[in-house]
C-alpha cells in the first residue's frame, strides 16, 4: 500500500473509532487493532493521538471549505424573487448536509467533541463554525443591500440561523439511525430561513 493510502487508511481508522468512543477513549492500540498494523507503521505518518485528531478534524474542515463561497460567487443565476432565494439556499444546503451523510463519523467528532469543550478540537470546530458563520453574514448583508432580505442585524441572524442549522444536521443527519434526506431537509431548511427574512413589499 503506497504512503499516502496507508496514510488515508489511518485516518478513516482514527475518525471512526474517535466518533464512537470519544477521544479520551480512544487509544493508538485502537487504532493499531483496527488496521491489523504495528505502532510503528502508525508513527510513521502520526506522531501521537492528538496529531491524529488533528489531522482527522483537518481534513473535515478541508472537505466543508470548498462550500464557503458567497451566493454572488457561486455560477448559477442571481435570486430576483423569494422562489430564487430558496432555490439558492437549497443548492448550498443540500451540498452541505451531504458532505455530512457522506462521512458523518468526521461530523460527529466536530458535534460530540465541541459539546464536551475538547480544547484539542476547539481550534479548528471555531474555525469551522467561523467560516460558515461568515459566509451567512455576507449572503445576508448582500440581500439586504439588494432590498431582498428584511433584517436589522445581520450577525444576530446569522448566529441564530447558524445554531438552527447545528442543531438540525446534529438530530437528522448525525444522531439517528433513520438519517433525513439531505435534498428535502435542504429544502424544507431554505424555505422557513428565507421565509421569516424575505422582505415582502407591504400591499396596497
Amino acid at each position: 500500500m503506497h504512503g499516502e493510502q496507508r496514510r488515508e487508511q489511518i485516518l478513516d481508522s482514527g475518525t471512526r473509532l474517535f466518533a464512537k468512543k470519544g477521544y479520551q477513549e480512544t487509544s493508538i492500540s485502537d487504532v493499531c487493532k483496527d488496521l491489523k498494523i504495528g505502532r510503528g507503521t502508525l508513527y510513521q505518518y502520526f506522531g501521537d493521538k492528538e496529531s491524529l485528531f488533528h489531522a482527522a478534524l483537518k481534513r473535515y474542515a478541508e472537505r466543508i471549505s470548498k462550500f464557503m463561497k458567497p451566493f454572488r460567487e457561486i455560477p448559477i443565476a442571481p435570486p430576483r424573487d423569494e422562489a430564487g432565494i430558496v432555490r439558492l439556499m437549497t443548492l448550498r444546503l443540500e451540498l452541505i448536509f451531504q458532505t455530512i451523510m457522506d462521512d458523518r463519523d468526521a461530523c460527529g467528532i466536530v458535534f460530540k467533541e465541541a459539546m464536551a469543550k475538547n480544547a484539542k478540537a476547539e481550534a479548528i470546530v471555531h474555525q469551522i463554525r467561523e467560516s460558515f458563520l461568515q459566509l451567512m453574514i455576507r449572503d445576508l448583508e448582500d440581500g439586504k443591500r439588494q432590498g431582498m432580505l428584511d433584517l436589522d442585524d445581520p450577525r444576530f441572524v446569522a448566529e441564530f440561523l447558524l445554531g438552527g442549522l447545528l442543531h438540525v444536521a446534529s438530530t437528522r443527519l448525525i444522531d439517528t439511525e433513520r438519517p433525513a434526506d439531505p435534498r428535502a431537509l435542504a429544502e424544507d431548511t431554505a424555505r422557513l430561513v428565507v421565509g421569516a427574512v424575505y422582505h415582502r413589499p407591504a400591499a396596497g
